[in-house]
C-alpha cells in the first residue's frame, strides 16, 4: 500500500496532465478542429469525386495557408471526414455501402460470434477520431482483418470442431 501511495505522488504531475479535459487553446485540439474546418472546405470545393487519393495534405496550403511547421501538415483526423475530402461524397457513401454489406452478410448468418462485430465496431468508432485506418500500414492491416473477421463468420464450417476434424 505504501509503494502504491508513493507512486501515486510521485507520478501525480505527470498523470494529472493526461487525465485532464483539454482547454480550446490546446494546440493539438486546435489543430484537429482546423483540420475538419480544412476538410468540411475541401469537400464543398469538389463535392462529388473530391481532392483525390491521397491529395489531403497537398491540398492543405490551399485551404490554411502556408502552415508555420511541416508537422501541421497531416491528414484530417476523422476517417470519415478524409474518405469524403480525398474521394468525395460518392466515395464516402461507397465505403458506408461497402461497411453495410459486410454487416448485413453478419446479420445473416444464423449463429453469429459477438467477437467480429465488436472488433469492427470499434474499428468505426475510432475512425470518427483518428485516419491512421486509413493513412498507415498498420491501420489499413487492422481495419481489412476486421472485414475478414466479419465476413469469415458469415461462411459454414467455421467452427473449430469442424475445421480440424480427420
Amino acid at each position: 500500500a505504501s509503494v502504491l501511495l508513493f507512486s501515486g505522488l510521485y507520478l501525480y504531475d505527470a498523470v494529472r496532465h493526461r487525465a485532464e479535459i483539454p482547454k480550446l487553446e490546446d494546440q493539438a485540439l486546435h489543430m484537429r478542429i482546423s483540420g475538419v474546418f480544412w476538410a468540411a472546405h475541401m469537400i464543398q470545393d469538389h463535392r462529388l469525386f473530391g481532392v483525390g487519393p491521397g491529395q489531403f495534405v497537398s491540398n492543405i496550403e490551399r485551404y490554411a495557408g502556408n502552415l508555420p511547421e511541416i508537422w501541421m501538415y497531416q491528414p484530417v483526423h476523422s476517417l470519415y471526414a478524409l474518405i469524403a475530402s480525398e474521394y468525395g461524397i460518392l466515395g464516402l457513401i461507397g465505403f458506408l455501402f461497402f461497411i453495410g454489406f459486410v454487416i448485413r452478410s453478419w446479420r445473416m448468418h444464423a449463429n453469429r460470434p459477438i467477437i467480429p462485430i465488436t472488433i469492427l465496431a470499434s474499428v468505426l468508432f475510432l475512425g470518427f477520431f483518428d485516419h491512421y485506418f486509413f493513412t498507415f500500414p498498420q491501420g489499413m492491416i487492422l481495419f481489412w482483418l476486421s472485414i475478414a473477421f466479419m465476413l469469415q463468420s458469415d461462411r459454414e464450417n467455421t467452427n473449430a470442431k469442424q475445421i480440424y476434424k480427420l
